[in-house]
């Protein structure tokens, strides 16, 4: 999108007065005698113009302009723009000319983009984190012909000074790091003193952090809107602002960054009361919009100077009340972002254990390969099958230490394809599931590699945040690249992943190699274990995103209180104290927005899961006012309510047996023995599931089916329960209410969320399967509902306590896990 349309897209949100405060932040021209310096702002300037207007704006001023700084998001410049020194008299004027820009637009057919001539103490400084790839000038003066020069700005710069000091060496190219004198103003309240007066007027000129947060600002609004637009200014923010004085702009465009880099359309499914979600919200809009409307009346009274001191305290005390009210969403925010934490470090350590496990079988299994190939003596099936080991570690490798350990995957051995044996067709078959095993593994390790980096990041920049004092703590720039680690697509190559393995299984069902059966099943688990792993990691960037949002802004809020309450008692006395404080109740004006925001993005979230519809049914913005919030409201509510009166909802039990995935139940009743964590993975894709939509657990319950009391144990425990956990993973499904066009294609495609683990305590007796403990979910209405549609986990704890352990128990009967799942369902 031109920035232009984004720029008046943002600003459409809001109010008349608020568009002109606004504009003022967006646009500017000031003109200072005594430095001879001249700086304008705005979106978009053209270089020519620009400069023209800075010129004549001195020249009426009663100077010549040496030190000119333009700011703006794109920098245009025409085909021929020159810049030459301005002349006194016959002498020129020498100049330092600033650019600070994202990009610059210009003719790439006309050869070089400007002529600069750079008479003596000349100097032109582009103060951008890139140029494009072709960019070029020509340059001449102090007695040179006109030459062409090609600047080139490090990865690690943010720009380049160019001048001319030796003529008989040419040019000469400084880079320049992220800015720092441009950055003094980037906080104008710390120009109040103790006393609440003025310190300097200073604050005037504070163009480069306005223009930042301007960009900051299109960025959040556009996040869904146009995304690339987004990513491409916040990777400008973030460059820009990688020094101690900017660290709040930095950390915050950080956090969106990440957030923006995993884009995923995974929905994060918070845990609230929908059904009061019209009360809640509507209670909390309350002091958010009498702080809007003080605002107005405060701007309404710019003539009455008696008036808009009485305003600006009650003014005052209405935004202390709604960032109050407010405060709350801090709690929440750093809630979810620990239970992400939570969320992915289990998966992590599950992921991580699932792979140790299967370098030991997959070594297991390659032995078996070397022995059946004795039997066989087929060296080629053998080349492949060992392959086909290596690529399955690899994966699983990958995932696991975020491409640290990853291995470069020799491609098929030609012998494969001259073999003419009785198995030719089996190792042909192999050697294509193994070129596609390769190629999903060559898809996912790049997206896996930038995820971990991104993952890393956030969790910096949440450890620095709550520790920011705003002053001294250093900041540190994100190095990412600006294409997205496309989570969406990385799952779906996993599960191409997981179809390839199933067909690899299915190739070799009739051959007997030592630890097949073993290096299989566990690489089955591997593929929903980094499945989850992918997406807790996504998730936690995204919460790590809010959450950082709500820390700066909960920080600068109370650090700038007491200046704000001294201010304010001056503003019948001091025109620069008012125009400072309009400012600086604008900016909490967008702050109370941005949290009004957020708010609403944990019900809209939640509506979108209650009801499975795909999208919001409100418009989100940061800038959007808060009177229309009232009507959202409705709207969220009545989503619901029409969702209620159409959809008709009904309880069911879903009973489903499992082995945990071992061969057998003797294998199973071993690990059980062992003490060994028990994965049942319930997959959407069950037949059980199929003729059911929107599938909502309230109680889980898990039975070891045919177990009993052992003979050995003390009668006396027969009337005590085996106690377990049952747990669940932060990833989850759920199936929709469309009802399947034709059956005969397979399941339906279903949707994939991600909330809080979750865990439950169940027990039963064996001797008659009565359950003194039920798995139940808690108040009903007081929490999300998530799905039985997930990976569990069941742990027995029993043993102490009046419980049963394993050792109680006669597994010799066992058939296997019996899980129980009470639920609300929707037919389709």
């Amino acid at each position: 999108m031109d920035v232009r349309k984004a720029t008046e897209l943002t600003l459409s949100a809001l109010t008349l007065k608020e568009k002109t405060l606004a504009r003022d932040m967006l646009y500017s021209e000031q003109y200072h005698k005594d430095t001879l310096s001249a700086w304008i702002r705005a979106p978009v300037l053209n270089l020519k113009q620009a400069l023209e207007k800075s010129r004549a704006g001195a020249n009426q001023a009663g100077f010549k302009a040496e030190f000119i700084s333009i700011f703006c998001d794109v920098l245009e410049i025409d085909t021929g723009t020159e810049v030459l020194p301005e002349k006194n008299g016959e002498k020129p004027v020498p100049f330092e000319i600033n650019l600070y820009a994202r990009r610059l637009d210009y003719n790439q057919t006309s050869g070089s983009a400007v002529h600069i001539r750079f008479e003596r103490n000349c100097e032109f400084f582009f103060w951008t984190s890139r140029l494009p790839a072709d960019f070029s000038i020509t340059y001449d003066g102090q007695g040179l012909p006109k030459q062409k020069h090609a600047p080139k700005i490090a990865k690690d710069d943010f720009g380049v000074i160019l001048r001319l000091e030796k003529p008989s060496a040419g040019i000469s190219n400084e880079p320049l790091p992220p800015p720092d004198e441009a950055m003094h103003n980037i906080n104008y309240l710390n120009l109040i003193d103790d006393d609440g007066k003025l310190k300097s007027k200073a604050y005037l000129n504070d163009d480069l952090p306005r223009l930042l947060q301007f960009q900051l600002l299109i960025a959040q609004t556009h996040t869904t809107l146009d995304r690339g637009l987004a990513v491409n200014l916040l990777n400008y923010v973030v460059a820009a602002t990688a020094n101690p004085r900017a660290g709040e702009i930095h950390f915050k465009a950080t956090a969106m960054l990440s957030s923006l880099l995993v884009d995923s359309s995974i929905v994060a499914v918070p845990s609230v009361n929908i059904y009061a979600s019209k009360q809640i919200l509507k209670a909390r809009l309350t002091a958010a919009l009498a702080f809007e409307q003080a605002f107005r009346d405060f701007s309404l009274e710019a003539s009455n100077r008696k008036v808009q001191t009485q305003t600006a305290l009650d003014l005052l005390r209405k935004s202390q009340d709604a960032i109050q009210t407010y405060a709350f969403i801090k709690d929440i925010r750093q809630r979810e972002y620990d239970n992400a934490v939570i969320a992915n470090t289990k998966a992590q350590k599950t992921f991580q254990s699932n792979q140790s496990n299967l370098d030991r079988l997959g070594t297991n299994f390659q032995a078996g390969v070397e022995e059946w190939k004795e039997a066989e003596k087929e060296k080629a099936a053998m080349e492949v099958l060992k392959g086909l080991v290596m690529v399955g570690l690899a994966i699983g490798a990958t995932v696991a230490t975020g491409g640290a350990a990853a291995v470069t995957i020799p491609a098929a051995g030609a012998a494969v394809v001259n073999t003419a044996s009785k198995i030719a067709a089996l190792i042909e078959k192999l050697k294509q599931i193994y070129e596609k095993i390769k190629e999903i593994y060559e898809k996912i390790k790049p997206v896996i590699e930038k995820l971990q980096q991104v993952v890393k990041t956030i969790s910096s920049v949440i450890a620095t945040l709550r520790k920011f004092d705003g002053a001294t703590t250093g900041t540190k720039t994100l190095k990412l690249s600006a294409d997205s680690s496309d989570v969406f697509n990385a799952t779906a190559e996993w599960r191409r992943f997981d179809i390839t393995v199933r067909e690899m299984e299915d190739s070799l069902r009739g051959y007997e190699i030592r630890g097949k059966e073993e290096y299989f099943h566990e690489l089955k688990i591997l593929v929903p274990n980094g499945e989850c792993f992918i997406l807790t990691q996504a998730n936690l960037v995204k919460t790590g995103d809010e959450l950082a949002t709500v820390l700066v802004q909960s920080e600068a809020e109370r650090r700038n209180e007491s200046r704000l309450s001294l201010t304010a008692l001056r503003v019948s006395t001091d025109l620069d104290i008012l125009d400072l404080l309009v400012r600086a109740m604008f900016d909490r004006v967008l702050t109370i927005r941005s949290l009004v925001y957020l708010d609403f993005l944990t019900y809209s979230s939640a509506e979108e899961y209650h009801t499975l519809s795909k999208g919001p049914v409100i418009t989100l913005s940061p800038v959007k006012p808060v009177v229309d919030y009232l009507e959202d409201v409705v709207k969220l509510q009545g989503a619901v309510v029409a969702f209620g009166s159409r959809v008709l909802v009904q309880q069911r039990s879903f009973t489903l047996g499992s082995l945990a995935g071992f061969a057998d139940a003797s294998a199973l009743a071993a690990a059980i023995t062992d003490g060994q964590a028990l994965s049942v993975p319930v997959r959407p894709g069950l037949e059980l599931f199929q003729d059911f939509g929107r599938i909502r657990l309230s109680r889980a319950r898990c039975f070891l089916d045919g177990a009993k009391l052992s003979s050995t144990a003390d009668p006396q425990k027969s009337s005590l329960p085996l106690r377990m956990e049952l747990h669940t993973e932060a990833q989850f499904f759920d199936l929709p209410l469309e009802e399947r066009a034709k059956p005969e294609l397979g399941p339906v495609i279903p949707r994939i969320f991600l909330g809080a683990s979750r865990k439950v305590l169940f027990e039963y007796l064996p001797s008659d399967n009565s359950t003194p403990c039920d798995g139940w979910y808690g108040q009903e209405l007081d929490y999300t509902k998530f799905t039985p549609l997930t990976n569990w986990a069941v742990k027995i704890i029993g043993g102490a306590h009046g419980t049963l352990s394993v050792a109680d128990l006669d597994l010799s009967g066992l058939k296997g896990l019996k899980m129980e799942f009470l639920c609300d369902f929707s037919l389709r």
